[in-house]
């Protein structure tokens, strides 16, 4: 079995894969962490980092409004 070779080109693209797929999603949750805390903490509540937070921008009304278009469709 041969080792791979990799050129310099591949080898820039391996690292901004890596840089755009590890990296900056890591550093843009920290900011929108930051930023939900310092606008909206007051109104809706800390982030909470669970994959539900138990808070909703939605209202009601708007709430329902979907449930009634979601049962409407033919089954």
């Amino acid at each position: 079995m041969a080792l791979q070779v990799y050129t310099e080109e591949q080898l820039n693209y391996f690292r901004i894969c890596y840089i755009t797929t590890d990296i900056l999603p890591q550093g843009l949750r920290t900011i929108f962490k930051q930023e939900w805390d310092n606008r909206y903490k007051a109104i809706y509540g800390e982030w909470k980092d669970v994959p539900k937070n138990d808070w909703t921008l939605e209202t009601a009304k708007l709430q329902r409004a979907k449930e009634e278009m979601l049962d409407s469709l033919p089954q």
